[in-house]
């Protein structure tokens, strides 16, 4: 088969180049295609709301109202640049990552317990610069999932997070959080979390009981937690279709090697240290019964 000429090959190109450019022009509106496929009346009885993705299909701003009765909105991978579900009190999962977010407003949602506004494969990335959408979230202590990364905010400490008592996943990779992990402490539930490519150096002893997986690739400051956990790597598959090999390390792997550096396990020692004396002390106690009973005997 005849291979194409460089002239044709470079037409090609530029036919592809064009034919993406008029397809971003004419992006439909995210709002346009809400209100066309959704009327008000019809509004109250949604409880799942998809909205196509398809490489950055839909754009612009997005409000929803009148969703009284949805759970669930998934509009990742698309160009919204501004979500407003300040309407949607009863929503409790909201997918909205991989657009080009300056604005999220979620100030009535007063049942979320899973958020996502960070990174998506291919589509990219949000560009949210300041976290006051998670400040003004109304029942923090019910999000259980959240991930923001990739984002665009200013750098700042993980302050922000201490409301978040029962959250299990916290995923926080590619931001400009620096400094300790000390603020998470009071995270009783948390499972895995993920600080790559942070500015994070320090506090590992901090952390809760309950942390089981600690991602904390790239970045000098990250490299500070990794010397700290040096052999507590474990190998992570994300597909069993794949050889792609993930290394994170076990928090639970760490604490059994650092006791000592642990204030949260200085009572249980202390627990530990009067058992063992009441041990001994009854052990001691029998066998001076022992010997009372002999010298009687003789």
């Amino acid at each position: 088969m005849q291979q194409p000429s460089e002239k044709s090959r470079s037409w090609i190109l530029v036919c592809c180049f064009i034919d993406y450019k008029l397809k971003i022009t004419i992006m439909p509106k995210a709002q346009e295609y809400i209100d066309k496929k959704y009327p008000k009346e019809t509004r109250k009885n949604i409880k799942e709301l998809k909205i196509e993705k398809f490489f950055g299909k839909y754009q612009g701003e997005l409000k929803l109202e009148g969703f009284d009765n949805l759970r669930e909105l998934d509009c990742r991978s698309n160009r919204i640049t501004s979500l407003d579900v300040s309407d949607c009190s009863k929503l409790r999962r909201l997918y909205c990552g991989g657009n080009h977010l300056t604005s999220l407003k979620l100030d009535n949602c007063n049942n979320l317990i899973e958020l996502d506004c960070g990174w998506e494969s291919v589509a990219g990335k949000n560009h949210l610069t300041n976290t006051g959408f998670l400040t003004s979230l109304p029942n923090p202590e019910k999000l259980i999932k959240l991930s923001i990364s990739h984002n665009d905010f200013p750098t700042q400490d993980l302050s922000v997070f201490s409301r978040f008592i029962n959250l299990e996943s916290l995923i926080l990779d590619s931001n400009n959080f620096f400094g300790s992990l000390e603020p998470l402490k009071g995270l009783a539930k948390l499972k895995h979390l993920n600080i790559s490519y942070t500015n994070l150096d320090s506090g590992l002893e901090y952390l809760p009981e309950s942390l089981e997986r600690i991602d904390c690739d790239g970045t000098e400051a990250c490299k500070n937690i990794r010397k700290q956990m040096k052999g507590c790597e474990k190998p992570f598959y994300p597909s069993p279709d794949t050889r792609a090999k993930v290394i994170y390390y076990s928090y639970q792997k760490w604490r059994a090697a650092n006791k000592n550096k642990l204030g949260i396990d200085k009572q249980s020692e202390v627990n530990e240290l009067r058992e063992q004396k009441l041990a001994v002390q009854g052990q001691m106690a029998r066998i001076q019964q022992t010997e009372t009973i002999h010298s009687l005997k003789k």
